[in-house]
């Protein structure tokens, strides 16, 4: 009575889903895909086992590849979830890290140049006492109709 009310055609696009299956996004969102489908299409251990390697991203799979103690669908999930994860930190922080060096260059250009400008002001006293006369004349320049002071011992 049960295959009446089935759909006919339920099983065979299950299929066609699982054929196609593959890791897109996060180990975790895969295998409880995965899960799903092979709970439907009542897979054994082995299947699920091998089916699962198949369908993981080829990052994933390289990881898996180094591992030994995978006896078990669940082990070989968690172990996936841990390879993802892990793969996923790494290439957030390398990702972090060129932006920080295509932010960096014209950020640590001007700062250097900064840093050595005070640091030789106080040895090189030629281009720091015209830039300090530049910004003492233009603040203290007199008015034309008074004369100017005496000149300081600096000038």
């Amino acid at each position: 009575m049960n295959s009446l009310f089935e759909d006919t055609y339920y099983l065979e696009q299950v299929r066609h889903d699982f054929r196609t299956l593959k890791q897109k996004g996060s180990a975790r969102s895969f295998s409880i895909e995965f899960k799903t489908f092979a709970s439907i299409l009542q897979l054994d251990e082995g299947t699920m086992i091998s089916e699962y390697k198949e369908k993981l991203k080829d990052t994933v799979q390289q990881g898996i590849a180094y591992t030994t103690d995978i006896t078990s669908l669940e082990l070989l999930v968690a172990k996936s979830i841990e390879i993802d994860q892990v793969l996923y930190r790494i290439t957030k922080a390398s990702t972090k890290k060129e932006e920080s060096r295509s932010q960096k260059p014209i950020s640590k250009d001007s700062t250097p140049s900064q840093s050595r400008n005070s640091s030789h002001s106080k040895h090189s006293a030629p281009q720091n006492v015209s830039a300090s006369r530049a910004s003492t004349t233009q603040t203290s320049m007199p008015h034309p109709s008074h004369p100017p002071g005496p000149l300081s011992q600096e000038e």
